[in-house]
């Protein structure tokens, strides 16, 4: 009984789940893409959000925590089953997911997320 219980709360609280400003302003280009059906755009926006992510983790004007919300608020307004995103873009948002986890054994890798966004923005087909 307990764990549905939680389970319903964990739901109701995603339902109303605000969103940081500056995340949804950051992420506003990619949301409108995909409104717009531009995948391969919206992928490209991504790749580069996720270089420029990069970059702040490793010079350590951003934590992990505060990265790993771009990549949560990816996934909460779009179902990577459904959208018709590159292997690569899917493969790089739930990368950038567990960036929260960045530096321990199972968090992100920022080389790969790095090789990842570099082969979307250097796809030109």
């Amino acid at each position: 009984m307990f764990v549905y219980l939680k389970a319903l709360f964990k739901s109701l609280a995603c339902m109303f789940r605000r969103w940081p400003r500056h995340v949804e302003k950051r992420m506003a280009s990619v949301a409108e893409l995909l409104k717009q059906n531009k995948y391969k755009r919206a992928g490209k926006e991504i790749a580069y959000i996720s270089l420029d992510l990069c970059a702040q983790l490793e010079s350590a004007k951003m934590k992990p925590k505060q990265a790993d919300v771009y990549f949560t608020y990816l996934l909460d307004i779009m179902d990577l089953s459904v959208v018709p995103l590159q292997k690569e873009v899917k493969a790089l948002i739930l990368e950038g997911n567990v960036l929260r986890d960045y530096g321990k054994k199972f968090g992100a890798d920022l080389n790969r997320m790095r090789k990842l966004a570099n082969a979307i923005i250097g796809d030109q087909n």
